[in-house]
């Protein structure tokens, strides 16, 4: 199929610090961060975290028993981040090494697919844990919601809706872009600026509102929650745990509309301006491969081993705690 600017596919040349960027940084050096997080994820129950993620939970001793909703919904981030990386680093190297876009419009077309493919299923699926975890925070893990099949029918709607999307140009609706020196969605057109436009407004909609909320939990007095403790230590690990929570909700409400701004920058561009890559303004598509790409370097860091780890923390305090009262409840009982 012919996309917009395809024309310019012939006589691209891929340019001389291509290696550097986006090859070295941030996809090399995301592909190892996620490697990492892999072989995290497969230790053994009770092995000792890594000092990073000991430094962004304020968690001490073995890692928190996994609990496997917790682990699928860290899989459903990680499977976007994981597709795009791997995909995007093979077709730069090869495009580097060539000088040329290799493969034409039918590799154009596959990076424009899995990226538009990326676009949704990123957003969302950071957005879907970003939720989840909000709940686990203030429900102690109890919220009706959060169990494994509604974790994975969430997953499914968020990769199956975003392949679907992926395909629409395939299926005839809208077009696939060559925007400078890669493929996408084309941005500006009606169909994709409007879905894009929507799809991360409700993504930081519904983050910024999970945050408020861990917030607002976070700021009532240490008593009845998982992460509350009054024993000397304990008080002093459960009051760590609390601030590291908070911390992670700001940051990821901050990171997240950081990294798509220059999306909704492009689109503001095209309604205001009209065509934005045949403008002045065309190097604004550079800025988001390169910020975009940096996702697969800290989205993992923020998902894999920050959040993971804190909701795995949270839910086995929860469970310890409700194992001691129930204790506490039955000595009362035999002693009356």
């Amino acid at each position: 199929m012919d996309g917009l600017h395809y024309d310019g596919l012939a006589s691209y040349k891929s340019y001389d610090l291509a290696w550097l960027g986006p090859i070295l940084y941030p996809l090399v050096f995301a592909v190892i961060a996620q490697a990492l997080v892999y072989h995290d994820m497969c230790r053994a129950t009770k092995a000792e975290m890594g000092p990073l993620s000991r430094r962004l939970t304020r968690l001490s001793g073995g890692a928190p028993p996994p609990d496997a909703r917790v682990t699928l919904i860290t899989l459903i981030v990680m499977l976007s981040e994981t597709t795009f990386a791997i995909f995007c680093l093979v077709q730069c190297i090869v495009n580097f090494a060539t000088r040329s876009f290799l493969g034409g419009a039918a590799a154009c077309d596959f990076q424009a697919f899995y990226a538009t493919y990326y676009t949704f299923s990123s957003a969302m699926g950071f957005a879907v844990a970003t939720l989840f975890g909000a709940r686990i925070v203030i429900t102690e893990g109890t919220c009706c919601l959060f169990k494994l099949p509604i974790v994975a029918a969430a997953g499914v709607a968020v990769h199956g809706g975003a392949l679907l999307l992926a395909a629409l140009p395939l299926m005839g609706v809208g077009e696939y872009l060559f925007a400078t020196d890669y493929c996408q969605y084309n941005v500006e057109g009606t169909g994709y600026s409007v879905l894009v436009f929507v799809c991360l407004l409700v993504g930081l909609v519904i983050i910024v509102a999970s945050t408020v909320a861990v917030l607002r939990v976070g700021s009532k007095p240490c008593v009845n929650l998982p992460v509350c403790s009054t024993n000397g230590a304990e008080a002093q690990q459960s009051s760590e745990l609390r601030r590291s929570t908070a911390q992670l909700f700001c940051a990821s409400s901050l990171y997240y509309a950081a990294s798509w701004l220059t999306t909704i920058v492009i689109i503001c561009l095209y309604w205001a301006n009209g065509e934005v890559f045949s403008s002045a303004q065309w190097r604004v598509y550079g800025a988001q491969a390169l910020i975009l790409h940096s996702n697969q370097l800290v989205v993992p860091l923020l998902i894999g081993l920050w959040w993971r780890h804190l909701m795995n923390g949270i839910l086995e305090k929860a469970k310890t705690k409700g194992v001691s009262l129930d204790v506490g409840s039955q000595a009362r009982a035999r002693d009356t």
